[in-house]
């Protein structure tokens, strides 16, 4: 957990530090990933960075962790948070009130995002990229 803890810290740092271009940052992949909302990315089929680790927090049942990424300023991120907390609320994790109500109000959100399935990259809105991920127990 504090590794992966450190990670994001160093991705959302790197992410701050190439807005203000005053300190160096991690590998252009990384912050790239960062950019971008998506799987199975380029002709290599390539999770972004942020995807993967999404993928280690959900199969940990780390929902502190992924409730910490609705407060992003990187709206990818809050869309990569919106997604894992609906996965783990549908598979029977509990999620908060506040986890709830903030995730329903990103997953309205029309800003638009880049994004990528396989080789397609195309910017779409939040609404758009979590359509199709609904809370199972919330009424449409």
């Amino acid at each position: 957990m504090r590794i992966i803890n450190f990670f994001l810290l160093c991705l959302f740092t790197s992410n701050m530090v190439a807005q203000n271009a005053s300190l160096p940052t991690l590998s252009k992949s990384l912050t790239n990933g960062m950019k971008t909302y998506g799987a199975y990315c380029g002709i290599a089929g390539k999770h972004p960075p942020t995807r993967i680790i999404l993928e280690d927090l959900i199969v940990n049942q780390e929902i502190e962790s992924i409730e910490s990424w609705l407060s992003s300023p990187n709206l990818v991120i809050q869309t990569y948070a919106a997604e894992g907390l609906i996965r783990l609320a549908n598979g029977g994790a509990e999620l908060s009130e506040y986890a709830i109500d903030k995730v329903l109000d990103i997953k309205d959100k029309t800003d638009l995002i880049s994004t990528c399935k396989g080789c397609f990259y195309e910017e779409l809105t939040i609404r758009e990229c979590l359509i199709d991920l609904q809370f199972n127990f919330l009424p449409e």
